[in-house]
């Protein structure tokens, strides 16, 4: 639930307080969730659908039902917070609906900790595109010469980063106080 308020959907402060076994008690036999956000730009994913599969293995057939559901719904972006695996063959449908299509995978045990509340990362903020241009414009640089985070990367999935996104990162700093980078997602 805190990811998706990190991420700008509107969560109400009685679900962010509840541990993740009570969020999944309160899904009852739908074993889906659709979010609204309150973003002001021109996003795709103004809504989301997360889904909790109890399947251990999730196959091809699955992510079709998925991929109805928000067909069905006329939502573009979802999450897939899995038990067990994806088969080859169901990641391989994923990819394929990249270009339609976000759905990102997490494993249940990866919900249970929030890692932008550990004390060693620091704190991670997505740029809108005219943000980007202003950043780029004020150092007179084009965005692949800014440094580089993964896709892959723990906090870059946690946002829900995507390729050409930049994200602002905050340290905090003995001699600077604080300390400003940003890195650009490839």
């Amino acid at each position: 639930m805190e990811m998706l308020a990190d991420r700008g959907y509107i969560i109400p402060h009685k679900k962010l307080a509840q541990t993740f076994e009570e969020f999944k008690e309160g899904l009852g036999d739908d074993r889906f969730l659709t979010m609204s956000a309150t973003k002001d730009d021109d996003s795709h994913d103004k809504r989301i659908l997360v889904f909790f599969p109890e399947e251990e293995k999730l196959s091809q057939d699955h992510i079709k039902n998925y991929i109805t559901k928000l067909h069905d719904n006329d939502i573009l972006h979802c999450i897939l917070v899995v038990k067990g695996k994806i088969t080859p063959s169901a990641e391989k449908m994923i990819r394929e609906f990249e270009s339609s299509l976000t759905i990102e995978v997490f494993n249940e045990k990866e919900m249970y900790v929030n890692i932008t509340r550990h004390e060693y990362v620091p704190k991670h903020v997505l740029l809108s595109n005219d943000e980007k241009k202003e950043l780029l414009k004020r150092y007179k640089i084009k965005d692949f010469q800014l440094p580089k985070i993964l896709k892959g990367d723990a906090i870059a999935r946690y946002l829900g980063l995507k390729r050409s996104n930049v994200v602002k990162i905050i340290r905090s700093s003995e001699t600077a106080g604080k300390y400003i980078t940003y890195r650009l997602c490839i």
